[in-house]
């Protein structure tokens, strides 16, 4: 497939994909204007919160490229929020998270240019926002010990394992060693790791690449990781092993360790 053809197929994948964000917010619209009382109506409502925070994130994982396509449909979804907002006026407080991720749009409108990851961050934040709308509408609490963040809840433990055992303890919670995919989630995170290093979810051990504990490949940013790291330190006297773990440094950063080491942790469900 020639390039210019490739990108006319994610171009319309990109189209798609706003209306269909679009359709959605049409239907919390719609929800929204018949101030529904009863919860079967007020669950179909955070429902379609959901759906559309997921629909965002589908997005933000294989957007490639933006045109005056893009501009339009944002500028649409822009519009449809705007419409919700007046009428969820005594909503659970909707009122005001629409409010500002319509802001975040029209800001992204006088600024956007051909850039990826432009368009990347202002789908994060539409993201983030909706995520702010469902928690506000009463639809998340954490367990007693765990922080509610957006939509995810975070412990950060007071005891030390190793990172196996950590990631162990994790998944009994029905949660995962941290995986860190936001820059509002980092600024959420490092002022907590200020006074201790905590095991995350990344690990070179298996494959020989840095991957989270998910499974997933984690793309290589020489930013989040302290200067000089990660260098694989054998000199450490713990084994024939390299440093295969990762954690997050008191600096707000990554570095490698033997993944013997004992240390705090943070989980994420």
């Amino acid at each position: 497939m020639s390039e210019v053809g490739y990108q006319e197929r994610r171009f319309g994948e990109l189209e798609s994909s706003m209306m269909s964000h679009s359709s959605l917010l049409n239907t919390m619209n719609s929800d929204l204007k018949g101030k529904p009382k009863d919860s079967e109506s007020q669950n179909r409502t955070l429902t379609e919160v959901v759906k559309l925070s997921s629909s965002v994130e589908s997005l933000s994982s294989k957007q490639q490229s933006t045109d005056q396509r893009v501009m339009a449909a944002l500028n649409e979804i822009k519009t449809e929020l705007e419409g919700s907002s007046v009428q969820a006026i005594s909503h659970h407080g909707m009122m005001f998270a629409m409010i500002r991720l319509t802001s975040s749009v029209e800001s992204l409108s006088s600024k956007l240019q051909s850039t990826d990851q432009r368009v990347m961050d202002a789908l994060s934040e539409m993201k983030a926002m909706l995520e702010t709308m469902y928690v506000l509408a009463g639809g998340l609490t954490c367990e007693p010990g765990w922080t509610l963040f957006r939509s995810k809840c975070y412990f950060f433990s007071d005891d030390k394992l190793n990172w196996h055992q950590a990631r162990d303890y994790c998944r009994s919670q029905n949660a995962s060693l941290i995986k860190l995919e936001t820059k509002d989630e980092w600024a959420f995170i490092r002022p907590r790791a200020a006074l201790n290093s905590y095991w995350v979810g990344l690990t070179d051990e298996v494959t020989g690449q840095w991957r989270w504990d998910d499974g997933t490949p984690y793309i290589m940013n020489k930013d989040e990781w302290v200067a000089g790291q990660p260098d694989d330190w054998k000199d450490h006297g713990m084994g024939e092993e390299g440093e295969d773990c990762g954690h997050i440094y008191t600096s707000g950063r990554f570095n490698d360790a033997h993944c013997s080491v004992k240390m705090y942790y943070i989980c994420k469900a």
